[in-house]
C-alpha cells in the first residue's frame, strides 16, 4: 500500500518515476500527490491492484503507465494535469504484451486535463484483445486524440451501455 504521500522531483528529465511497482499483487496506490517526474506512476506485471484518488501534475511523458497488468487492475478517480506535448504527453497509457488479459483492466472516473492524448491503449500481441473498461472519464483540453486504441476490439460505449466519458478539446 502506498498512500498519502507527496512526491516531487527536482529533475524531470532523468526518466524517473514518482511511484514504480513491479510484479506485485493487491497493491493500493491512493491519495498521493506526484509532481514533475518523467512518468508519475508506473505499474508493470501487477495484478488485483488499484490506482485511485491520486493527483499527478507535470509529468514529462505520462501520468500513469500500466504495462502487462491484468486480473482486476483499476485506474480510477485520479486527477492528471499538464502533461506537455513536447514528449508523449499521455495521461493514462495501458500496454499489453500478454494475450487475453485486457478485459479486467478498468479506467474509470478520471479527470485528465491539458495533455496531448488523455488515454492511449496499445496491444502489442498478434491477437486482437477486448478493450479495457473505459467509463465516466473527463478528458479536457487535449491537442491530439481523446482515446487511442491499437489492436483492441469493442467500444467505449453503445446505445445499451453508455460509456459516459466527456471529451472536450
Amino acid at each position: 500500500t502506498i498512500t498519502n504521500n507527496t512526491v516531487i522531483s527536482s529533475d524531470v528529465l532523468d526518466q524517473s518515476y514518482g511511484i514504480y511497482v513491479n510484479n506485485a499483487t493487491n497493491t493500493l496506490i491512493s491519495d498521493n500527490s506526484i509532481k514533475k517526474f518523467y512518468d508519475g506512476i508506473l505499474l508493470s506485471g501487477v495484478q488485483q491492484s488499484q490506482i485511485n484518488n491520486n493527483n499527478l501534475e507535470q509529468s514529462l511523458s505520462r501520468g500513469v503507465i500500466v504495462v502487462d497488468c491484468f486480473n482486476n487492475v483499476a485506474i480510477s478517480s485520479n486527477i492528471i494535469t499538464n502533461i506537455p506535448n513536447g514528449f508523449q504527453g499521455i495521461g493514462i497509457m495501458y500496454i499489453t504484451n500478454i494475450v487475453g488479459t485486457s478485459a479486467t483492466v478498468s479506467i474509470e472516473g478520471n479527470c485528465i486535463l491539458n495533455t496531448s492524448m488523455p488515454i492511449d491503449l496499445t496491444n502489442s500481441t498478434t491477437n486482437c484483445l477486448q478493450l479495457p473498461s473505459i467509463h465516466n472519464n473527463y478528458l479536457y483540453n487535449y491537442s491530439s486524440i481523446g482515446v487511442r486504441s491499437s489492436q483492441f476490439s469493442g467500444n467505449i460505449g453503445s446505445s445499451s451501455s453508455h460509456g459516459k466519458n466527456s471529451f472536450v478539446s
